[in-house]
């Protein structure tokens, strides 16, 4: 993962486009995400709940500024809409749903915990 990371970013710099260093919501729901993957089981289990998170994630900005195919049926949004609250609403509300799913534990608690 570090190494495609690392890949694209001279990618871009190459084409003459620099990445931005600041974090926005998207990257900080990355790090949520990924603090609470460990609750949610092997990690075969943690690439699929990053990888749903990333799908809602991307249809909920793709509704409010559509470029790409979505990967749902979503409505268009006001395309005033917080891309921000947009971010966070479909984060949180697949991260909730998927470490609500049973069996719970005190993993599972403490990471909805975190999302919240």
């Amino acid at each position: 993962m570090q190494r495609v990371l690392a890949l694209a970013i001279a990618a871009l710099a190459a084409g003459g486009i620099a990445p931005t260093a600041s974090a926005d919501s998207v990257t900080d729901w990355n790090l949520v995400s990924g603090q609470v993957q460990p609750a949610y089981g092997a990690p075969p289990s943690r690439a699929y709940l990053g990888a749903m998170v990333q799908l809602a994630v991307h249809d909920a900005l793709n509704s409010i500024d559509p470029r790409y195919e979505s990967y749902s049926v979503l409505p268009l949004a006001n395309p005033n809409a917080n891309p921000d609250a947009a971010v966070a609403a479909a984060a949180r509300d697949v991260l909730i749903h998927e470490l609500s799913r049973a069996p719970d534990n005190a993993g599972k608690i403490a990471a909805r915990a975190l999302v919240e």
